[in-house]
């Protein structure tokens, strides 16, 4: 038993001695202001007026801590995925200018494609051989099949500055995959889509959406 009890004690002096030891490093690393946490709560945050009707107007910003090295990465995601309290709906015009800005680089893609194939094999001779070409892209149906297909080539934000003023590019396509697809099932989920949804996620992880459905 003495034997015993002088293993246990030295297990607990090591122990001891451990924790004494990452307590040290913890508190040099927080003393040296490494820690991207400490230096956001250790800047200086800017001077608050002290007026009471000025202090009610104050930007929430007055209170924070001043920019640091992760602000950057922060405004590239709100760029990217944009946050509004403030949503408009989309307007009749909206969602037809959304619509016609798709089709339109649906159109500019086929036409390059055809001009470079005709241009490989040595089909465009004159200007009528351009005209019958572009003629061709015009007539050309346009279905939802073609765009769905046609989706991941989009330029969202493009479409945005060109076409649909006042909205991101992620705010289009996000309205386009959410909503104005044609091909976009409306009806409620059957307990059967529930599982067999759940049962692909759990299989190949959250991805790519549109391939779900060829799964």
């Amino acid at each position: 038993k003495i034997e015993e009890n002088k293993k246990i004690r030295n297990k607990i002096k090591i122990l001891k001695d451990f924790q004494a030891s990452c307590t040290r490093r913890t508190g040099n690393a927080l003393s040296m202001k490494k820690d991207p946490r400490v230096q956001l709560i250790s800047s200086k945050k800017p001077f608050a007026p002290k007026n009471s009707k000025k202090h009610k107007k104050a930007s929430a910003m007055c209170y924070g801590p001043e920019e640091n090295s992760h602000v950057a990465n922060y405004r590239m995601v709100l760029e990217r995925f944009p946050l509004s309290l403030d949503r408009k709906k989309w307007s009749s015009v909206e969602r037809e200018s959304l619509l016609k800005g798709i089709k339109q680089q649906f159109q500019e893609m086929v036409l390059q494609l055809s001009l470079s194939v005709d241009s490989s094999e040595g089909l465009l001779g004159d200007a009528n051989d351009m005209d019958n070409v572009i003629a061709s892209v015009k007539d050309l149906e346009i279905t939802p099949e073609r765009i769905r297909q046609f989706l991941p080539k989009v330029n969202w934000n493009l479409i945005a500055s060109m076409y649909v003023g006042g909205r991101t590019g992620a705010e289009c396509e996000s309205r386009w995959l959410n909503c104005e697809d044609p091909l976009i099932n409306q009806g409620a989920w059957t307990n059967e889509e529930d599982k067999s949804l759940l049962l692909i996620v759990q299989d190949i992880g959250i991805r790519n959406w549109l391939i779900l459905p060829h799964h």
